[in-house]
Parts: structure tokens; sequence; C-alpha cells
């Protein structure tokens, strides 16, 4: 991730844990894009997905990006275009290094990010299709 950081204007932002304060930065893109794990799907696969801000989202010890979004339209009157790129976990053990699975899956997740950094500009139903296609060349 971190070389997508050499990208002009984007920031990479590393965190454990989704926090109230990460509301202000959100209001201040146009597009954020969020990587982790999903316990929903097989070891190792990646799907993105588009994340809306839920209006019955409520502060609690589990922050969602869902929250977060609508955290940040409540306090500061907007939130970005908002993708969740999530790669199947093998193990929520705490650990040093990547499961086999998820490292093996590391350049599909940069290259589902790099498809919606690519495509956030166009109209938003045609995105997801784009990525979709530029995720299976």
């Amino acid at each position: 991730m971190q070389a997508l950081a050499a990208t002009a204007g984007v920031a990479v932002i590393s965190c454990q844990q989704l926090l109230p304060e990460l509301a202000e930065r959100l209001a201040r893109v146009e597009l954020a894009v969020f990587v982790d794990a999903a316990l929903d799907l097989p070891p190792g696969e990646v799907r993105t997905e588009r994340v809306e801000a839920e209006a019955t989202a409520t502060l609690g010890h589990h922050t969602t990006v869902a929250t977060l979004l609508a955290l940040a339209q409540a306090v500061y009157g907007c939130s970005p275009e908002t993708f969740l790129v999530g790669v199947g976990a093998a193990s929520l053990e705490f650990g040093e290094a990547l499961s086999e699975q998820v490292a093996a899956a590391v350049p599909d997740v940069i290259a589902a990010v790099q498809a919606v950094l690519s495509c956030h500009c166009k109209p938003s139903k045609a995105i997801l299709d784009e990525i979709t296609s530029l995720r299976s060349q």
C-alpha cells in the first residue's frame, strides 16, 4: 500500500481500529478506499464494494466505515464516495506476518485499490462495473 502513497493526491493511513477522529479526514476528501479483513470471504478472496453512510449509525466500541461516513456527514456536512476492499482472512490471531493465502492476495488487493482510484471520476454505476472488468484482466 505504501507504493500507492507515491501516487499524486493519495494518502495512505494505516490503523488497527477505525476511530471517530477519522471522520474529519473523510470530510476533506472526494474518495476514500478502505482495505480490511473480511470474515465472510474465503481466505485470500478479494471483494470491492461501495459503502454508504448508515442513517441509523451510532458510535460504540465497534466503529464501521458506514458509521464514520455518517459521522462525517453529521458533523462536517459531507462525506466522500467510499469503497471497501475486503480480503478473506485465514486467521485473526495476533501475529506479525500475513497468512499464506492473504499474502498471495496482496497483488489483487493493490489492483483493486488502483482500479477504484482510476475509475472514481466516472458516473457511479459505471465504477463498479469497470472495477470488476479491470480486476478480471
